[in-house]
């Protein structure tokens, strides 16, 4: 009976041990106590320190020091088992707060970016330049558009591309739009605040930009679309 009272008791301690660690990191109490997982992590050094309590019993001739024994054997566990927990749990969320942002970054271009990943890159890679850190946006969505256009005699492409992201330590998404050519970018703004109607209107803002921009290229004389050439060098 006493043996199965400690079990309880050993185990309500460590699922309060776990509760705790989890709520101090910033997790989901309602997810672990619905997870079964999560529930038999607790059951783990519950039941080692009551058998190596046990081992310890077995060899003990006192009957007093045998319950205080198991007692502190499994107090040893419990304490043992928690700062483990605890120090897996600080790795994790160290690493997710210094280069959590950036590898999430590296798998939406290795993942959900298959076509003009050259251009893409080159417009994240200047972007990337006007935050202190890297780590410190993460990337939700884009879109490209490109358009033909003619300069010193020679068929050219220019992008235009959007980056949508999130900011760390900031509410709601953000928006930055910038124009790819020649493996140059020049970023026209970023930290736009992006509301929910935003994202559907992303697509026709492109057509209409690119529409104007191809319109105006070919209105002006050759020299002056030389020129656009020479703009990029200066500004990047």
């Amino acid at each position: 009976m006493n043996n199965l009272r400690n079990i309880l008791i050993f185990f309500l301690i460590n699922v309060a041990v776990l509760s705790l660690i989890i709520l101090f990191f910033g997790g989901d109490l309602i997810h672990f106590l619905v997870d079964k997982k999560l529930w038999l992590l607790a059951l783990f050094p519950t039941f080692i320190g009551q058998a190596l309590g046990y081992l310890v019993f077995i060899t003990s001739e006192e009957s007093k020091r045998k319950r205080k024994t198991i007692i502190i054997v499994s107090a040893i566990c419990t304490i043992f088992f928690g700062s483990l927990i605890f120090y897996l749990k600080f790795s994790e969320w160290n690493h997710q707060n210094n280069y959590g942002n950036i590898e999430s970054n590296a798998d939406y271009f290795k993942y959900f970016i298959s076509n003009h990943k050259k251009e893409k890159q080159i417009a994240f890679d200047t972007l990337s330049k006007k935050f202190k850190n890297a780590n410190e946006f993460r990337l939700s969505g884009s879109s490209l558009s490109s358009f033909d256009t003619t300069l010193n005699n020679q068929r050219e492409q220019i992008f235009l591309i959007d980056f949508i992201y999130s900011k760390k330590n900031k509410e709601g998404e953000f928006q930055a739009e910038l124009i790819v050519f020649k493996e140059m970018a020049k970023l026209f703004f970023f930290d736009k605040i992006l509301d929910k109607n935003d994202r559907s209107k992303t697509d026709s803002l492109h057509k209409k930009a690119i529409n104007n921009i191809n319109k105006s290229l070919q209105e002006v004389p050759e020299s002056i679309r030389n020129e656009i050439q020479k703009e990029f060098k200066e500004v990047l």
